[in-house]
């Protein structure tokens, strides 16, 4: 794509701008369906939620920033893999209710 170098942050910064471009409504409770699918509760960013899922971090674990061009392939494709797939979902009224009501779970805990 034009624009992107193939590190996350490019793609952190080029999602960030088509969110912004849409009214902040695009990733509309990306975060909050991150964080279900993680299974529980965190005060951490979509873009650093994204990157716990590519190297599966544990709770506990830090997060780390890829520094191999290998690193940055595996976090890029995983997070536009999690946002393809967050977008599938939001499109159904029933899994979107369903993801919130899990996230208000995991919040409440």
């Amino acid at each position: 794509m034009y624009g992107l170098d193939g590190s996350y942050s490019a793609a952190v910064h080029f999602l960030r701008g088509c969110d912004f471009g849409n009214d902040f409504a695009l990733l509309r409770g990306f975060r909050e369906w991150l964080l279900v699918r993680l299974g529980y509760n965190s005060s951490l960013d979509w873009s650093a939620l994204c990157l716990r899922l590519a190297f599966e971090v544990e709770k506990s674990g830090q997060t780390a920033d890829p520094v191999s061009v290998e690193q940055h392939k595996r976090a890029v494709d995983t997070l536009f893999a999690l946002v393809d797939e967050f977008l599938t979902d939001a499109r159904d009224p029933h899994k979107l209710a369903a993801m919130y009501r899990e996230y208000q779970s995991l919040a409440t805990h």
